[in-house]
């Protein structure tokens, strides 16, 4: 999760990259760093990539 800061306010991104393609592969972004974040952008990740059962998802297990 990053924030940046923007002429509208600090807004927080939250982004899932495909360590094979470097891609990023789902994203979200809003006003808040909250759970709603991190959910909408692994959502958009499954519903873009369609993974066969038994996917891995990696966390780097930040301060999040």
């Amino acid at each position: 999760m990053t924030a940046i800061t923007t002429v509208e306010g600090e807004l927080y991104l939250a982004a899932v990259i495909d360590v094979y393609s470097r891609m990023v592969v789902g994203w979200a972004m809003g006003p808040r760093h909250n759970e709603r974040l991190i959910t909408d952008e692994l959502l958009m990740a499954v519903r873009r990539r369609r993974p066969d059962e038994g996917l891995l998802h990696h966390s780097d297990r930040g301060s999040e």
